[in-house]
């Protein structure tokens, strides 16, 4: 999947998934992933279902579905050393989508809202201007009062293409 946050920078991210009911109208499933967001990498666990909407014959090439993966995340700064500490939290990402159907094959495009809570402190001194440090800006070098500590949401918006099988 690519996500783009806030100020319109792109992210990735991996999602793998195993349906254990597979019905016509509601398929339930489990799933891990990681994707980055803000320099933080999430490992996430969650419950993913999904829901073919139009048509809802079976013999349809094309349809449409909505999907939905709930769960948790933790939030590593995978050495990297940008940040003081982090940590996730719960995992929220609704989709909406059109895929293309052969036999047990399916490869899929699908739009989507991610919700991450998370909660994060770093040290600004690193963070300067274009993700550079700041040691060439005179006074900048008293860095014990440039903690930026953060508790909230991400919440991107996502494109992604599947297969399944």
């Amino acid at each position: 999947s690519i996500n783009f946050d806030n100020n319109s920078k792109p992210n990735t991210g991996i999602f793998l998934s195993k349906g254990f009911v597979n019905d016509n109208l509601f398929n339930l499933g489990i799933g891990s992933g990681i994707f980055t967001i803000d320099r933080i990498n999430f490992i996430t666990i969650f419950f993913t279902n999904h829901l073919d909407f139009y048509p809802s014959n079976r013999n349809s090439i094309f349809k449409l579905f909505i999907e939905n993966k709930i769960g948790y995340s933790l939030g590593y700064d995978l050495g990297f050393e940008d940040y003081i500490s982090t940590s996730g939290g719960s995992f929220f990402n609704p989709s909406f989508g059109i895929k293309k159907s052969t036999r047990n094959k399916h490869i899929s495009l699908k739009l989507g809202y991610l919700v991450q809570k998370y909660k994060s402190e770093h040290n600004n001194f690193w963070w300067g201007w274009w993700g550079t440090p700041d040691i060439f800006i005179p006074g900048s070098f008293n860095i014990s009062d440039d903690i930026i500590s953060r508790n909230g949401f991400f919440k991107q918006i996502n494109i992604s293409v599947s297969l399944t099988f």
